[in-house]
C-alpha cells in the first residue's frame, strides 16, 4: 500500500516538474539567448516492487563549441557589415553628379575652349574663372564631406566603446552573482549562464576577443595579444584617442596609469570595420583627392605663369600657392611620443606628377641620421642631413629640416597631400589676368629673300633675366643669317652680337635655344625652310597679343594631358581612379558581408539546433507529461480505493 502511494506521489511530482520545465521552454521559445532545459528522471527502488520515480538534474542544453562559433561569426559579420556600410556611404557620395570632379573638369574645359575662340572676351573670361571657382569648391566640398564621414566614424566608434564598457559591466555583474550562487540553485545559475552568453555575443559585435570560463561559469576576457578586459576581480575599460602619429583613431585598454593600444590587433567587430575603413579606405581617398588638387593647381598655375594676360603682363597663379608656408608646415605631423624640444620641419612639393597617395614615416636615429619609410609598401631611404638642410624624396617632395635638435626616437608622419583639397582656393579674381597669350612674338624682315619660317615653340622659364623688365624682352633679339647655313643672334636694342657662327640645316627644324654656348632666354624658337644670306628674323615681347590664344590652348591641353601618377592619368581619369578604388573596395566588402551572413546564419542554426526550443517537440512533451500526470493521479485514486477497502474489512 505504502509503495503504491509512494509511486503515485513520486510519479505525480515528477510529471508536474516535467510540465514546469516544458512550460519554461515554451515561454522562452522566442528568446534567442535562452538555452532549453531538459529534465532527467531516476528510478526509486527501495523495495522489491520499487518506489516510483525521482527527479534527477535539470540540464541546460548548450554546447560550448557551438557558442564559441556563434560568437566568432557574429564578430566577423559585424566587422564586414560595418566596413561595407561605411565604404558604401563614401562611394555614394563620390559617385553623385552634384560633386563629380570629372564633370567640373569637363565644364571648365568647355568654357576654356569657347574662350580660346575669343580670348579678349571679358564675359568669356569671367565664365571660365567662375567655372574654375566652382571646381575648387567641389574639391573643398569633397574634403569637407570626407571629414564629416570621418567625424561620424569617430563618433560611432566612441559610442561603440561606451557600449563595450557597459557590456563589460554587465558581464562583471553576472560574474559576481555566479560566485555566490549555491550549487543547488541550478535555475538561477542557468539563467545567469544564458544572460552571460547573450552579453558575450553582444560584446563580439563590437570587437573580437578570447575568453575562458571557470568551474562556476565566471568568464575572463582578453583582447589582442592577451590584454585583459575582464578578470574575476576587475574590469579594464576601453578608451579612444588620436593615434601616436595623429592620422586615425586609436583604441586603448585603460589601466589607469597606462593605456595599451589594441587597434591593430582587432580583427572582428564593428570597431575593427570602422578602423579599417578609416585607415585604409577613407584616408587613402582623402589623399587621392588631395593629390589631384595639388596636380590641378600646379599645372594650371605653372602654365598661366608662362603666358601673358590681357594687360600685357606675365601671368600669375590662378589657384593658391601649393607651397605656401601654412600648407608646407601642415604636411608634417609630429608623433605624440616624441622627446620634448622645439623643431621646425615642413614639406615642399617639387613634382606633383611624382606624388603618391601614401603617407611616410620620418624617424631620426641620431641628431642627423634619418630613415624615411613609405607606409604603403614600406619602401625606405636613409641618410644624413644637416640642420638646416633638406631630405629629398624621389616621390615629388622635399622635407625641409629648418631648425631644431633631433635625437633617436624623434618620429614624424609626412603627408604630402594632407588637406590639399580643403585648401584649394582661387587666387585670381580679375579675369583680365588670365594669361591666354604667349609673351613672345616672332617676325621676319620685309626684305627677306628666303622662305624660312620662324615659330615660338614654347615658354619654359619666365624667371630669366630676359623677362625681368615688365612688358618687354631684355633684350629683344634679331637672328641674322650671315650665309645660307650660318647665323648670329644679335641684341636688337644695341645691335651687339650675343652669339655668332651658329649653324643652320634647311632640311630639318632647327631649335634656336638653348644655343651652343648655353644661352637660354627662357623660351624656345624654331627655324625651318630655305633661308638666304642676309635674311633677318625678330624675337620680341608680344605687345599686341590681345587676340593671341597660344597659351590658352596650352592651358586647355593640361586637361587632357596625363600629368598625374607618373604621367598615367589625366585630371578626370585621376578622379575616376579614386572612385574606382573606393567602388572596388566597397564591392569586396559587400561580397564579404554576404559570405559572413551565410556563415552567421549557419552557426545560429547550429546553436538553435542544439540549444533552441522546438515548439513541436515541446508540445509533444506537454501531451506526454500531461498524460503521465493524469495517470499518476489515477494511481493515487486506486491506492485510495484499496486503502478504503482494507479499512472496511478491518471494521467488521
Amino acid at each position: 500500500m505504502g509503495s503504491m502511494l509512494d509511486i503515485g506521489i513520486s510519479s505525480l511530482m515528477a510529471s508536474k516538474a516535467a510540465l514546469t520545465v516544458t512550460n519554461q521552454n515554451v515561454a522562452n521559445a522566442n528568446n534567442p539567448a535562452y538555452s532549453r532545459r531538459q529534465i532527467n528522471f531516476v528510478e526509486l527502488s527501495f523495495s522489491e516492487f520499487g518506489n516510483g520515480v525521482g527527479i534527477g538534474e535539470v540540464n541546460r542544453i548548450a554546447e560550448q563549441f557551438a557558442n564559441d562559433a556563434l560568437i566568432s561569426t557574429n564578430s566577423h559579420f559585424a566587422k564586414a557589415d560595418s566596413l561595407y556600410q561605411s565604404a558604401f556611404s563614401l562611394e555614394s557620395y563620390l559617385d553623385s553628379d552634384s560633386v563629380s570632379l570629372t564633370k567640373a573638369f569637363n565644364s571648365a574645359l568647355t568654357d576654356l575652349n569657347s574662350l580660346n575662340g575669343d580670348p579678349a572676351s571679358i564675359p568669356g573670361r569671367n565664365l571660365y574663372l567662375s567655372q574654375l571657382n566652382t571646381t575648387a569648391g567641389r574639391f573643398n566640398a569633397a574634403n569637407s564631406e570626407m571629414n564629416r564621414i570621418e567625424e561620424h566614424t569617430k563618433f560611432t566608434m566612441q559610442a561603440d566603446i561606451v557600449a563595450v564598457n557597459n557590456t563589460l559591466d554587465a558581464i562583471d555583474e553576472i560574474n559576481q552573482k555566479l560566485k555566490t550562487v549555491n550549487s543547488g540553485a541550478q535555475s538561477e545559475a542557468y539563467a545567469l549562464f544564458d544572460e552571460r552568453d547573450k552579453q558575450l555575443n553582444t560584446l563580439s559585435e563590437h570587437l573580437n576577443m578570447d575568453y575562458q570560463l571557470d568551474e562556476k561559469g565566471v568568464v575572463s576576457i582578453q583582447v589582442g595579444s592577451g590584454t585583459p578586459l575582464l578578470t574575476s576581480l576587475n574590469v579594464n575599460y576601453l578608451v579612444a584617442g588620436p593615434s601616436n602619429d595623429g592620422t586615425y583613431t586609436e583604441i586603448y585598454v585603460n589601466f589607469g596609469t597606462t593605456q595599451v593600444p589594441i587597434t591593430d590587433s582587432l580583427t572582428g567587430g564593428d570597431l575593427a570595420g570602422m578602423s579599417e575603413f578609416q585607415q585604409q579606405i577613407l584616408h587613402d581617398a582623402k589623399n587621392q583627392i588631395g593629390r589631384l588638387a595639388l596636380v590641378f593647381a600646379d599645372n594650371l598655375n605653372q602654365q598661366n605663369q608662362l603666358g601673358m594676360d590681357l594687360n600685357g603682363d606675365l601671368g600669375g597663379r590662378i589657384l593658391n600657392d601649393i607651397n605656401a608656408a601654412s600648407l608646407a608646415g601642415s604636411r608634417v605631423i609630429p608623433n605624440s611620443l616624441n622627446p620634448a624640444g622645439a623643431v621646425d620641419l615642413d614639406v615642399s612639393i617639387t613634382d606633383t606628377n611624382a606624388l603618391t597617395t601614401s603617407d611616410y614615416e620620418l624617424s631620426f636615429t641620431s641628431a642627423t641620421d634619418y630613415a624615411l619609410v613609405r607606409k604603403s609598401d614600406q619602401q625606405s631611404q636613409s641618410g644624413t642631413t644637416t640642420i638646416p638642410g633638406t631630405i629629398v624624396s624621389a616621390d615629388g617632395f622635399t622635407i625641409n629640416v629648418n631648425a631644431g635638435t633631433f635625437s633617436a626616437n624623434h618620429k614624424y608622419t609626412i603627408s604630402p597631400t594632407f588637406n590639399a583639397a580643403s585648401t584649394l582656393t582661387m587666387e585670381m579674381t580679375d579675369s583680365r589676368k588670365l594669361a591666354l597669350a604667349s609673351p613672345v612674338a616672332v617676325g621676319q624682315a620685309v626684305g627677306n629673300t628666303g622662305d624660312g619660317k620662324i615659330e615660338v615653340v614654347g615658354i619654359t622659364d619666365v624667371s630669366t633675366a630676359d623677362f625681368a623688365t615688365p612688358k618687354q624682352l631684355s633684350p629683344p633679339l634679331r637672328i641674322e643669317f650671315t650665309s645660307d647655313t650660318t647665323y648670329s643672334i644679335v641684341n636688337a636694342t644695341t645691335s651687339a652680337v650675343i652669339e655668332a657662327g651658329l649653324t643652320y640645316d634647311p632640311a630639318v627644324t632647327n631649335a634656336v635655344f638653348p644655343t651652343a654656348a648655353a644661352y637660354d632666354p627662357g623660351y624656345r624658337v624654331s627655324l625651318q625652310g630655305s633661308v638666304k644670306s642676309g635674311d633677318v628674323y625678330t624675337v620680341d615681347y608680344n605687345v599686341s597679343g590681345t587676340s593671341d590664344n597660344r597659351n590658352g590652348l596650352l592651358l586647355a591641353e593640361k586637361f587632357n594631358q596625363r600629368n598625374s601618377e607618373n604621367s598615367t592619368l589625366t585630371f578626370g581619369e585621376s578622379y575616376l581612379h579614386t572612385m574606382n578604388n573606393v567602388s572596388s573596395k566597397t564591392y569586396i566588402a559587400k561580397l564579404n558581408v554576404d559570405t559572413q551572413q551565410i556563415l552567421k546564419e549557419q552557426t545560429e542554426a547550429r546553436r538553435d539546433q542544439i540549444s533552441g526550443v522546438s515548439l513541436e517537440e515541446e508540445m509533444m512533451n506537454i501531451t506526454k507529461f500531461e498524460q503521465s500526470y493524469m495517470a499518476s493521479a489515477q494511481i493515487l485514486d486506486v491506492a485510495k480505493d484499496v486503502f478504503d477497502t482494507v479499512l472496511s474489512i478491518l471494521r467488521r
